[in-house]
């Protein structure tokens, strides 16, 4: 159970995601925290791009999925069910889909179509 359960319930109805499967990706990735911000990585030297919000969505992805304050609980989840979803469309399936989610934005053309494995 979430404060934001009435949130995730809309968004399931606008997106056609299940508020379910919503709720398990908020808690795995932020413990449902409006204000969480993942941690700043740096790869080959480089540093990557961060996640933000309940949904821990990448600063690369506001502008494709609507996000103009990654603290707007509503902007967020509605990011989240939009990538989710178009995971879900090119894997077939909820689970591969949600292997790909964590894997971040790349996540599914850098496994060329296979999924990765949620961790």
């Amino acid at each position: 159970m979430s404060i934001y359960d009435d949130i995730f319930k809309q968004v399931a109805r606008e997106q056609g995601v299940p508020d379910s499967l919503l709720k398990i990706i908020a808690k795995h990735e932020s413990s449902f925290r409006a204000d969480a911000k993942g941690p700043d990585i740096v790869r080959k030297g480089k540093p990557i791009k961060n996640a933000y919000g309940i949904m821990q969505i990448h600063e690369d992805n506001f502008d494709a999925y609507g996000v103009t304050d990654w603290k707007d609980v509503y902007q967020n989840i509605t990011a989240g069910a939009k990538i989710i979803k178009e995971y879900k469309q090119r894997a077939g399936n909820w689970y591969d889909a949600v292997g790909w989610y964590n894997a971040g934005p790349t996540g599914w053309k850098r496994d060329n179509g296979k999924a990765a494995m949620a961790q």
